[in-house]
């Protein structure tokens, strides 16, 4: 049986930006995406619609992409995920992946952190983007949803009693009784390698259902990259601590 696919496409201006938002309805899942190319950098924040985390972009800019009402990633330009339409830059590096197995294996030791890689991961780390602003509602997360978190596609009934529960923790984030976990995440390129680092900005006593731990440090070697047939890359092993 085919499925349908319907494409809209919208072209709008903000100072400063030009934004392209690309909504792609199925029969089975509702995407949204949204490209910027920046003339200059604008800012990127997080807010509300509704009981949701969604991005916003400039004074008058629309709601970037976010991956559910739980979650929300916000750089210093306007973009999201690394997904920017930028002038060529031959020195800059491109915007690279983790295997699937490198987040699983940091799931076992922290399952927020893993499902915040596993979000990024599904469009690439823009090196020129640098530091990612990661905003999360505290929903519980366990190693045993992070391949939810990896293939979002095939797990359409996790994420609607996620949503749900995201939604009732959003309401009293709003009033002010509960608080938004607030990650940096940082991207660093040396000539052989690539450094990855996470730390959270919380008191960790506020955050009982996460492990103990406030930071993720990553290094990838140049060597255990490999490169696909459209010039993508995609890091194979990754040597990481958590503290």
């Amino acid at each position: 049986m085919k499925r349908c696919l319907t494409l809209l496409v919208v072209l709008f201006t903000v100072p400063g930006c030009l934004h392209l938002a690309v909504s792609i309805a199925r029969a089975d899942t509702y995407i949204k995406l949204s490209l910027s190319k920046a003339r200059q950098a604008c800012a990127v924040g997080c807010g509300w619609s509704g009981d949701c985390q969604v991005c916003t972009g400039g004074t008058e800019a629309p709601y970037c992409v976010t991956p559910d009402c739980n979650n929300c990633i916000a750089s210093g330009e306007c973009g999201f995920y690394g997904v920017q339409i930028a002038p060529p830059e031959p020195e800059a590096r491109k915007a690279f992946r983790l295997e699937s197995d490198i987040i699983r294996e940091i799931a076992r030791a922290h399952p927020r952190f893993a499902a915040t890689l596993a979000n990024i991961n599904v469009f690439g780390f823009d090196p020129k983007l640098r530091v990612y602003r990661v905003h999360w509602t505290p929903v519980e997360i366990s190693s045993d949803d992070i391949d939810a978190f990896l293939d979002r596609h095939a797990h359409p009934g996790f994420f609607e009693q996620y949503n749900r529960r995201g939604r009732e923790l959003n309401r009293l984030i709003q009033k002010g009784s509960l608080e938004k976990i607030l990650y940096i995440l940082t991207v660093a390129s040396s000539k052989n390698a690539t450094m990855i680092s996470l730390s959270v900005r919380n008191d960790l006593r506020t955050i009982p259902a996460d492990p103990p731990y406030s930071a993720l440090e990553m290094t990838l070697q140049d060597e255990d990259a490999v490169i696909g047939t459209q010039g993508t890359v995609k890091f194979t092993k990754s040597t990481w601590h958590i503290n």
